[in-house]
């Protein structure tokens, strides 16, 4: 019995730490192997540059500066490939809940995002964005841990739309 996937629109979603680099690769050669667009997203978590204080309402040029180095950060991750179609989408508010409502909202097919391999207290201290987004997420979730230690094989498919199904690497 074999399952066939059918993947369109893959979401990779980074917050630019060293333990995303390994599942971009992931979903780089997901993408590879069935030709699907690479959804490249960040989600911006600081507070808002309005705030309220004693005397009003008052604005923080410090947020923009920020937002624009993260925008800036977004445009330098690309897949590996030449071959593959990609976008990037930078949006604002609470990780999980952003990067659920955008997977919905394109129609995802696989969302891919790296994780810091927390357990146990720094874990429920700290909680989890991946986690989050395994359980709340209406499509299937790819998690890669920082430490991999194997090279990426990508996946091996047999659809119309790949005819090598292999990624080969240089």
């Amino acid at each position: 019995m074999s399952a066939e996937m059918n993947l369109n629109r893959i979401i990779y979603a980074t917050d630019f730490s060293d333990c995303c680099r390994p599942a971009l690769e992931y979903a780089t050669a997901f993408a590879v192997a069935e030709n699907a667009q690479l959804l490249i997203v960040h989600v911006d978590d600081e507070t808002p540059g309005l705030v309220v204080g004693d005397v009003g309402y008052g604005y923080l040029p410090e947020i923009d500066r920020i937002a624009q180095e993260q925008l800036q950060q977004l445009d330098e991750v690309r897949p590996s490939h030449p071959q593959v179609a990609y976008e990037h989408h930078f949006l604002r508010g609470e990780p999980a809940e952003e990067i659920i409502a955008f997977a919905k909202k394109v129609q995802a097919d696989l969302i891919v995002i790296g994780t810091h391999g927390a357990s146990g207290l720094g874990r429920a201290l700290l909680g989890s964005v991946a986690e989050e987004i395994v359980r709340k997420a209406d499509c299937p979730v790819l998690t890669v841990r920082a430490a991999s230690p194997r090279p990426v094989k990508p996946p091996v498919c047999q659809n119309e739309r790949s005819q090598q199904g292999i990624l080969h690497e240089s």
